[in-house]
């Protein structure tokens, strides 16, 4: 490693924590909104559960809007009632923040909202109940629900909710893979419980939050696979393309495998289009809420110091693969010990060093004087 290369090395590793603290955030959003797809559809057949509800697909006085919308909704099929639910896995108790969430708790309490019966969003339905879910960390439920029992007071400057709020704390442990537990936490001066009383008594949702709800990753993982990217506060650049490019696989890696090539052969490659991308995980059961635009800016970020990605200004991509690889030509088995030691070998710390390279080079790094970024550019930090 050069003098130059070893002395860039602590602003890479800082800006790869940077990206992995993002990533965690992410990681455990989807986590949460995956448990509750599992726990719902598992006892409540007759409910539609609309994650993320990206793309427009809740609407606000019959006009489609994806302004502020919430991280999943409930309808359930035949009964006038529905669920607005918001995860904020993480959640500071500054005066600001709180403000900025009130201020989301109002936009859905102000107006009834529209929710979809099916993913194609054919069938929509306006219940006359509507209860908010607020789903917190622990760590931060007394001081929101403080806040929130300040906000009951009919005295409050904008008035109390219209709507149901209900607070649900989780916490988590990491035991073979995580295990979520959800419960409410009570506040006064608002209903203590949801309004599902014409579920059967061993169905309520609120029954089993009166108690402790406990869920395990190998319950509700098969569904989080198919979550590509958060709303606004909690997508991560290294979560959204780790999860895209597993999917590039699933979706187009029939063109590795089907390709024959002899000792001398060139590194085989993948091509496809961002649009036909997009068009494949827009649809059930994938969640995406990513715009061809951000699409295509974080893959050409990617592609700025990554040599085997390549993107033209009309969304084609073309991925080359060695032939000694197989689909993940960038894997590496380094361990980074700066990074989170779970996530400190495998594709992630490859995909967050060339963010991170991207990142810190002004002209895509590949200049001898642009500082930073040209010496960055030379760090062997993978074989």
């Amino acid at each position: 490693m050069s003098e130059g290369a070893s002395l860039e090395r602590p602003v890479v590793i800082a800006e790869m924590q940077r990206l992995f603290a993002e990533y965690e955030l992410y990681d455990l959003t989807v986590d949460v909104l995956a448990a509750w797809q599992h726990h719902i559809r598992h006892y409540y057949q007759e409910a539609y559960v609309d994650l993320l509800s990206a793309l427009g697909r809740l609407s606000k006085d019959g006009q489609f809007v994806a302004e502020t919308y919430p991280d999943f909704t409930v309808s359930f099929v035949g009964d006038d009632y529905g669920i607005i639910g918001e995860v904020k896995a993480s959640l500071s108790i500054g005066d600001e923040s709180l403000r900025d969430l009130v201020a989301q708790l109002r936009n859905y309490d102000d107006r009834d909202y529209t929710f979809r019966l099916d993913p194609d969003g054919r069938g929509h339905h306006t219940p006359s109940i509507q209860d908010i879910l607020l789903v917190i960390p622990a760590a931060s439920a007394a001081a929101v629900a403080h806040h929130l029992s300040s906000l009951a007071n009919p005295s409050a400057r904008d008035g109390p909710f219209r709507k149901n709020v209900l607070l649900c704390q989780f916490t988590e442990q990491d035991r073979a893979g995580r295990v979520l537990f959800f419960s409410r936490y009570p506040v006064s001066g608002l209903r203590d419980s949801l309004r599902d009383r014409f579920l059967p008594d061993k169905r309520r949702l609120s029954s089993y939050l009166d108690r402790r709800i406990e869920l395990r990753s190998e319950d509700y993982g098969v569904g989080r696979e198919y979550i590509v990217a958060g709303s606004d506060g909690y997508t991560s650049d290294l979560g959204v393309l780790s999860r895209v490019f597993t999917l590039i696989e699933r979706f187009y890696g029939q063109q590795l495998r089907s390709h024959r090539y002899s000792e001398r052969d060139e590194p085989r490659a993948i091509h496809f289009s961002i649009d036909d991308l997009l068009s494949r995980v827009r649809m059930p059961p994938y969640v995406c809420r990513l715009s061809r635009a951000s699409l295509l800016d974080l893959l050409s970020r990617l592609a700025t110091s990554a040599p085997f990605a390549e993107v033209d200004d009309r969304g084609n991509v073309t991925y080359s693969v060695p032939r000694q690889r197989r689909f993940a030509p960038f894997r590496s088995d380094e361990i980074i010990p700066e990074l989170p030691r779970k996530h400190g070998r495998g594709n992630l710390p490859v995909f967050c060093y060339h963010l991170a390279r991207a990142a810190l080079a002004p002209t895509g790094g590949t200049t001898a004087e642009s500082g930073a970024g040209s010496r960055v550019q030379q760090l062997p930090l993978f074989r």
